[in-house]
């Protein structure tokens, strides 16, 4: 908060809040992993590196907690379109990182994971500061999980099964 704060008034604050997007958009990143480790290779977990999910086919994050790992991923979607916005990141990657988070969130089954989608993908369409691609890329987000729901809850079984 200090450094936020003392950034607004110097030349700093752009390179402060693009280190701090990245940040969001690595752990995010890392947190994908943990999901789908934990959902499609669920006897993988060891409880060193990544814990093992107690609501089998479902990913709850290293703090086993959905809604938490759902609230990391949808802060890393928001960093991603700043990210885009500040041409830190190219489009063709900013899609593919919403596309993994949203995918990562529909792991979580988190009904409130829908609705955050739902509303990034409202934000899209609304916020007219926002560029054409990086609109485009928050607004792919909102048929994600209708796109994805099904095949994941399906691979997620078949896992479970082995």
């Amino acid at each position: 908060m200090t450094a936020g704060s003392a950034a607004t008034a110097s030349a700093a604050r752009e390179p402060l809040f693009t280190a701090f997007d990245w940040g969001w958009l690595l752990a995010g990143a890392l947190n994908v992993v943990v999901a789908l480790i934990q959902v499609f290779a669920p006897d993988l977990p060891d409880g060193q590196w990544v814990a093992p999910s107690g609501i089998p086919g479902r990913a709850v994050g290293n703090l086993r907690l959905p809604n938490q790992l759902r609230s990391l991923l949808q802060w890393s979607c928001i960093a991603v379109v700043a990210l885009t916005e500040l041409r830190r990141l190219k489009l063709r990657w900013a899609m593919l990182s919403m596309a993994a988070f949203v995918f990562a969130v529909v792991l979580t089954a988190s009904r409130t994971g829908l609705v955050s989608v739902l509303l990034l993908g409202l934000w899209s369409l609304v916020d007219r500061r926002l560029s054409i691609p990086t609109r485009a890329a928050a607004g792919r987000t909102a048929d994600g999980p209708a796109a994805v729901s099904p095949g994941a809850r399906r691979a997620a079984c078949m896992a479970r099964e082995r």
